[in-house]
């Protein structure tokens, strides 16, 4: 499949569901010569992220992938390789709070 019908495919989707397309930078894809399956994440170093995949854009169920602590300014990752039609998304997770409870 080429890049452009992914792309067409993503906006189809999209506009199935009533959603905008949005393109993130800081994730890329990209086939090894040997045809391998890779994405390369950007991100600062000592910055966490997540990982997170999804084999129907129409209806979602997006499951976890992986948690990664950026060691470089990017770092290669090899996902599923099984999977015949596979999304990925990744995002910053949403800092632990603690709650405290008032004592009397």
């Amino acid at each position: 499949m080429k890049v452009r019908e992914c792309q067409k495919a993503m906006d189809r989707a999209a506009k199935m569901v009533g959603m905008i397309r949005i393109t993130h930078h800081d994730l890329r894809h990209l086939f090894a010569p040997n045809s391998t399956r890779m994405l390369t994440r950007y991100g600062n170093p000592g910055s966490s992220y997540q990982l997170a995949y999804a084999t129907n854009l129409l209806s979602p169920n997006w499951q976890a992938g992986l948690a990664l602590l950026m060691t470089n300014l990017f770092e290669y990752l090899i996902p599923n390789q099984v999977a015949p039609q596979i999304y990925y998304r990744s995002f910053t997770p949403a800092p632990y709070v603690p709650h405290f409870h008032r004592l009397s």
